[in-house]
């Protein structure tokens, strides 16, 4: 079409621009623009397309490695939020708990405590619910802010994030209480 109009008698420039009237692109309208302002300067035409060829091919690379870099920090914090945060904090209730019950059941020899005073081995002051407790809050708290973030890395905008923190949170509570059964289960009968 912008050849035809080109033949009937149109300038360049505005064969050019018809382009653009049809096909919204910004990439496409800068490099019309650009071939109409270097054609009008009097440059090479064929020069001119091919610099632009390949400005358009560095761009596309850089927009290419712009998107692997979002992906890979879109994977790191939504794994952070729903898979490392809600193990570690299944993991250190049951430790808690097993240093506990052990500090409660274990005796040294008096004679021993009394030369090494800094091997006093008593019970851990924390409560199991306590930790539970802070575990649920804490993986609310991780899931929700993630969901922010993401919205914030993919689209710009943290509200765009909310539709993001109903998953993250399901993943991080199913993922909690299946690592918490799971070590229990296997674990559970090494505990006094």
């Amino acid at each position: 079409m912008a050849g035809k109009e080109l033949m009937t008698g149109k300038t360049l420039e505005d064969s050019l621009k018809a382009i653009t009237n049809t096909i919204k692109s910004q990439m496409l309208e800068k490099t019309v623009n650009l071939i109409a302002w270097g054609a009008k300067s009097g440059g090479q035409f064929a020069e001119l397309l091919e610099q632009n060829a390949e400005d358009i091919r560095r761009m596309q690379a850089i927009s290419k490695e712009v998107r692997a870099n979002v992906t890979m920090y879109v994977i790191f914090i939504g794994f952070a939020g729903c898979v490392g945060a809600p193990v570690l904090y299944a993991l250190s209730s049951f430790l808690t708990e097993t240093i506990g019950r052990l500090g409660t059941v274990a005796t040294l020899p008096e004679t021993f405590t009394s030369n090494t005073s800094f091997l006093r081995f008593s019970g851990v002051s924390i409560s199991p619910e306590f930790l539970f407790v802070f575990s649920i809050l804490a993986i609310f708290i991780t899931t929700f802010f993630a969901g922010l973030i993401l919205g914030s890395i993919a689209s710009g905008s943290q509200r765009a994030g909310v539709k993001y923190i109903p998953f993250l949170m399901i993943v991080g509570y199913g993922t909690y209480f299946a690592t918490k059964y799971f070590i229990e289960a296997n674990f559970g009968v090494l505990i006094p």
